[in-house]
């Protein structure tokens, strides 16, 4: 593994097998069927999702430190933080790009902004304070005098509505217009480019999106005492001040 780290191409592939082999075999972690980025031992009931390089458990302070000090004599790694109740702990994180705050309610989870900025930036509404709120683009009906946009204008519709339909998988008030957007990435028009900038305009009013979910909906599975599922959730928009 160690020669294919440096720049080839079955870099990454040496990377997976590697950090899984160890994670099921020596840490007790079984793969999931449906991802396999995610894992679970179901001795300490702790759950792991991995990015990358990014690795994000969810467990018992004491299983958390276990799995620390076996990836410790693995790896060079670094600890960025942990997030829980006791005093010493964060009370905020970001994990990639988005925000998860503790507070005394429960979870509370943000959306990156940055794809909002992009989003604004990019069908011209940097700076635009006309209006608060808008209606988004429910659906796509051609009209008189719709034009099919240009080569470069095309292609930013449709870098623009990728960045919408990446964003709609944290921010669900936007996701059924982000599947209007997609309908036409093929051969985008002057009306598609219209509904672009509808969302732009909405995303403008509400650059933020609040997901919280309160620990008295929690689940505690007894198989392991580990809050593991929320069952009651919470959305808001969040608004220029």
């Amino acid at each position: 593994m160690k020669r294919w780290l440096y720049g080839m191409r079955p870099a990454a592939e040496a990377w997976e097998n590697d950090y899984s082999e160890k994670l099921m075999g020596e840490a007790g972690f079984l793969r999931g069927k449906g991802s396999p980025s995610v894992y679970f031992n179901p001795v300490s009931g702790v759950r792991l999702v991995v990015w990358g390089d990014d690795f994000t458990f969810l467990g018992r302070e004491k299983d958390l430190s276990d799995i620390l000090d076996k990836m410790r004599s693995w790896y060079l790694i670094k600890l960025r933080g942990i997030v829980g109740p006791d005093p010493g702990d964060l009370k905020e994180i970001r994990i990639l790009n988005r925000l998860l705050r503790w507070t005394t309610e429960g979870l509370e989870y943000e959306a990156d902004d940055k794809h909002v900025q992009t989003v604004i930036k990019g069908v011209g509404l940097e700076g635009d304070s006309n209006g608060t709120d808008v209606a988004l683009p429910c659906d796509y009906e051609a009209e008189e005098g719709d034009l099919e946009l240009s080569g470069q204008q095309a292609k930013v519709y449709r870098s623009l509505a990728a960045t919408v339909n990446f964003l709609a998988l944290d921010r669900p008030d936007i996701q059924f217009p982000a599947g209007v957007l997609g309908r036409t990435m093929a051969r985008p028009s002057t009306r598609s480019w219209a509904n672009l900038k509808k969302v732009g305009r909405y995303l403008r009013a509400h650059p933020g999106w609040c997901t919280s979910t309160s620990r008295a909906s929690w689940i505690w599975p007894a198989s392991c005492g580990l809050s593991a599922t929320a069952i009651g959730q919470d959305a808001k928009r969040l608004g220029r001040a």
